[in-house]
Formats: structure tokens, sequence, C-alpha cells
């Protein structure tokens, strides 16, 4: 039988982040859909060496369920990413990459255009995708937004484009009539990454609680640590833990939108037809609000985001300005601009994501060997 090797970002025994399960997840699901039944193995490249792969040479591609392009300055993740790729190209396995995707914090348009790939990086990407220019090759390289796109072009590297993320195409729901609720009886915020936004988060809620006078829950993708809980003491608004597997965000199928920071959470959202406004803590969530002309904007006030054009160093005293600056924009008026108009920015970014799959994700997919 044809057997794949997908490669997953999952930290199961980490963060435990829901979202990059999703993602894995989602892949195989589409892998299954498109090309039939496959046998499919996975390895978290976290925390799963090579040496715990009984037998490369099986396998009739080796597939990325993502890839975190790694630009000048920054370390390597996950940790054992090059070695099953470069055991991939030494036996000429061939090598799919579905929806590489920027860590860059800010994440802007100057840094996409400006910024180099480390030496390393560029290097290992060109010999195994090809230079920006040449023909497709048998290993195939694709995007999951346009800045990402842009990121690699500008460094030369050969890609098939942006596909999106895999997480946003569920064959079952694509090109089906939008669930988009006249009245609002349940909203999720999903928790920010960055400490320094925490409150901005509760209080969001508070507000969404108030105005729309529904239920509203505060929701993790990533584990805290105990001591996190326990000094977390608001009991207004549930907090509810979604860390662990793709299996926890099923929680959010009796919710009518969603209004947070997880890329994850918006992202499943939109995969479900429902609406969803996403505040982009770096490149990932503001690369794909930039793609799709999405329903949020940055964290990021845009004085920040005009003028920033290198990668900035966490020691920066501007690094930390930025992380507890608050957003220049209200997601709460945004949110009820989008419901009061008919949710018309949803309704385009959904038609966005199904002509997405015709155009660049399944047939991608199609190009996975038999």
């Amino acid at each position: 039988m044809m057997t794949y090797l997908v490669l997953s970002t999952f930290p199961a025994n980490g963060s435990g982040n829901s979202g990059d399960a999703l993602i894995t997840k989602s892949l195989i699901q589409l892998i299954h859909k498109v090309k039939g039944y496959k046998q499919i193995d996975v390895k978290r490249l976290a925390e799963e060496d090579i040496d715990q792969v009984q037998d490369f040479s099986k396998y009739k591609a080796v597939i990325f369920a993502g890839f975190a392009p790694k630009v000048d300055g920054a370390g390597l993740a996950p940790r054992y990413r090059n070695r099953y790729l470069q055991e991939a190209v030494k036996r000429s396995i061939p090598v799919f990459v579905f929806g590489s995707g920027w860590t860059v914090y800010p994440g802007n348009v100057n840094q996409s255009k400006r910024l180099r790939l480390a030496d390393d990086e560029k290097e290992l990407l060109v010999r195994t995708f090809g230079y920006t220019g040449e023909s497709l090759q048998k290993n195939v390289f694709s995007t999951r937004d346009q800045p990402t796109e842009r990121l690699l072009t500008k460094n030369d590297v050969k890609t098939y484009g942006t596909i999106g993320d895999c997480a946003l195409f569920d064959v079952d729901q694509l090109f089906t009539k939008p669930k988009l609720p006249e009245s609002i009886q349940k909203v999720a915020v999903s928790m920010p990454h960055n400490s320094a936004h925490f409150l901005f988060a509760y209080e969001l809620a508070k507000a969404i609680k108030k105005d729309f006078s529904c239920d509203v829950s505060l929701t993790l993708h990533s584990k805290w640590s105990k001591k996190r809980m326990a000094l977390w003491g608001k009991d207004d608004i549930p907090l509810i833990d979604l860390a662990g597997g793709a299996k926890k965000l099923s929680h959010y199928k009796n919710y009518d939108l969603h209004v947070g920071f997880r890329l994850h959470g918006h992202i499943w959202f939109l995969r479900n037809r429902k609406p969803s406004l996403l505040l982009g803590e770096d490149g990932r969530g503001f690369g794909h609000l930039q793609t799709f002309r999405g329903l949020g904007g940055s964290v990021v006030p845009k004085h920040y985001l005009d003028h920033t054009l290198e990668r900035i160093e966490v020691k920066d005293p501007l690094y930390q300005t930025m992380k507890k600056s608050l957003p220049d924009f209200d997601p709460l008026e945004m949110m009820k601009e989008e419901i009061i108009a008919g949710y018309p920015v949803t309704k385009r970014t959904l038609e966005q994501i199904d002509r997405l799959w015709v155009k660049k994700m399944e047939p991608m997919l199609r190009m996975l060997p038999d």
C-alpha cells in the first residue's frame, strides 16, 4: 500500500497547541478525500527524531504539515525539521510542504520584502525546491499566506504559491451556506500568546457579554502552568482549556462567533462557515488577514507596523514597547459593524477560501504520488 510520512508541528508534550494538531489532522483528512485511502505515518518534528522511523525507504512522499522559514538571526523550529528534510532528499523521496508560514514579529509588509533567510536555510531550500523562476520540481513548497510567499520569492526560493492554511478546508463544508447568526447567543474569545494582552482579552470578553447580553467564554489553545491558572482569579468569565489536540476545538461547535487572538480559533470558525474576528499577534495571524483581507487587524498599532523594517530582537526596548501596546481599533465595534452590515467580510473570506481550494489546494494534493 502507498505510504506517506506526514510531519507535524504539534508539540504534544510541550505547549499542546491545538492549532498545530488541527493543521495535521486536516491535512490527513484532505489527503484521504482527494487521493483515496493511504497509509499515513505521523511524526512530531519537535519531539520525535528521525531515528524513531523504522523504515524510511517505504515512504513515497514526505509531507510537511506546516514549515516556518528561518530568517537571518533566528533559530530553527521544530528542532528535527531539517533532519527529516535532508533524509528525504538523500533518498530521492518527493517532499511536499503544505502551507509554510512565517512567524516574524510583527509581520508587516516591509519585513516580508526586506528580511533575509539565514544563509544555510536559503541554500537548503533552493537546493531542494529550486530557484524562483524555474519550473516546479518533484519537490513542492507552498505557503499559507502571501507575506510568506513574498519573503521566499524575494530570497529566490521557488514556491508553488499560496494555498492557505490546511485547517481552512473541510471538504464537507466547502461551498456550503455560511452560518451567520441573526442573534448572538454564545461567543468565544481566544486568549493571546502574549501575557501583556491577557487583561485586554478579559475586558473584551466582558464588553461583549454586556453588549450582546450573551454567554461568553475565554479559551486557551496552549497549556497554562498550574501557577498561572491559580493566579488568574477571574471567575465571572469562564476560562476553558482547549489545549492538547484538534478534538478539543470541537468545543466551539455550539458558539455563534469568535473574537480573539488565536489564528486557529479564527480558522476553526471559518472552516465551519461561521464568523470570526482575529487580532493578529505576529506574522502568522496578520499574514492570514493580509491574504484574505479578513475581519480583524494587527494587535500592533499602525504607526509601528508602518515603520518596522527588520527583525526585532527580544532585547530591543522597541520590542518590549510594542508587545505592551494595545490595538488601535475596537474589535467589538468592528464585529458589530460586520453583523449590522450582513457579514460582508465573512462572506467574502469564505468565497476566497472556496476559490483557493479549487485553484491551489486541491491541485497540489493531486500532485502527491499515486
